[in-house]
């Protein structure tokens, strides 16, 4: 429901880019999760956030698993990728769910995503972003960029990072995104 926090733990994938946009036009909170921390790091952000859903790729499953008892905040595990035991299936979700636009009256001043900081003076901390801080995030580095609709932005970051929001800024120039799934020079320089 609205002001729900809803945790991410998933590599670049359609998913996540569908998440990256969905969950805070619902009137969600998306709470990003590296990948790359170890379980128990993981398991500290989302209770932190109090996220009440995590969708997840199902390459986590196993790591889900070994701490679901631990993530006391989740009520829905929705997992995209392979269908999963006891967990709720991501494009089945999608496939039932009203592509009509929700009508919320969604405010500049409401919270689109909790990102935490890396932790490196103590444990990591919840970073509020409003509607009104990306969108003007994404305006001043307009100002910075000549982009046009025919332009086409590679995304290389990984979208749990707060770098893939240059991904945010080339779709409001009407840019070409394309969302690499890793980090691969070999794919990058080919799509280039």
């Amino acid at each position: 429901g609205r002001g729900d926090r809803v945790a991410v733990l998933q590599e670049n994938s359609h998913q996540y880019f569908e998440a990256y946009f969905g969950i805070p036009a619902g009137g969600m909170v998306l709470n990003h999760i590296n990948y790359r921390l170890s379980p128990r790091e993981m398991a500290y952000i989302i209770n932190h956030a109090e996220a009440t859903a995590l969708i997840l790729g199902d390459n986590f499953a196993e790591t889900i698993r070994s701490i679901r008892d631990s993530l006391t905040t989740v009520k829905h595990f929705i997992c995209a990728g392979a269908p999963q035991q006891e967990m709720l299936d991501y494009e089945a979700m999608i496939g039932d769910a009203s592509d009509a636009d929700p009508g919320l009256d969604l405010k500049d001043t409401d919270l689109a995503w909790l990102m935490y900081t890396s932790g490196t003076t103590g444990l990591p901390k919840g970073v509020m972003c409003t509607h009104k801080s990306l969108m003007a995030g994404i305006h001043s580095t307009m100002l910075e960029l000549e982009c046009s609709p025919d332009d086409v932005f590679l995304n290389i970051f990984p979208l749990c990072h707060m770098a893939s929001y240059s991904a945010l800024v080339s779709l409001h120039w009407g840019c070409t995104v394309i969302v690499a799934p890793r980090f691969d020079p070999k794919m990058i320089l080919e799509t280039i």
